[in-house]
């Protein structure tokens, strides 16, 4: 698999509109816009109105947030025939917050490991205190008992 980084909104756009095989007039008509509005955004010589993102999010299948963020959206591209289709794999994350992750993960996986520790022990010492308790209900009812070898002469 090949992956690459994507940085801009035109190209998120064109890589979407692939994945979904939609053409930039398709886009056009469901936004009630003109094709050429979208081929704008896609060049880069112009950036879609905010009150449309939420729109254009939508027809393309993903968040507003992931369509703007401009922080390395990792896509996978995959080959059928000629054309490439891509699929967003990751989130736009940058290196250091994805590494501040993975150190909060650990961190709470410690915590778990420990946490389970603690009741593995104490439910050790509440089996040791059951079985304690046990053996002196056993002990108690012998005494009261008669002894079976007295009853069986």
């Amino acid at each position: 698999m090949n992956y690459f980084r994507v940085d801009s909104l035109g190209e998120k756009i064109r890589l979407l509109l692939k994945a979904k095989s939609l053409k930039q007039k398709d886009l056009a008509e469901r936004l009630g816009i003109k094709p050429s509005s979208v081929n704008q955004w896609i060049k880069g010589t112009a950036r879609p109105d905010n009150s449309r993102l939420a729109q254009i999010a939508k027809e393309l299948g993903v968040t507003v947030d992931s369509l703007l963020s401009n922080e390395n959206a990792q896509y996978e591209i995959t080959t059928i025939g000629e054309e490439p289709t891509s699929n967003l794999v990751s989130s736009k994350l940058s290196d250091y917050e994805r590494l501040q992750y993975e150190l909060r993960i650990k961190e709470l996986e410690l915590e778990m490991e420990r946490r389970v520790s603690v009741i593995q022990s104490e439910l050790l010492v509440y089996k040791e205190k059951e079985l304690a308790q046990q053996q002196k209900e056993i002990e108690r009812q012998r005494a009261l008992s008669p002894d079976q070898d007295a009853i069986n002469k």
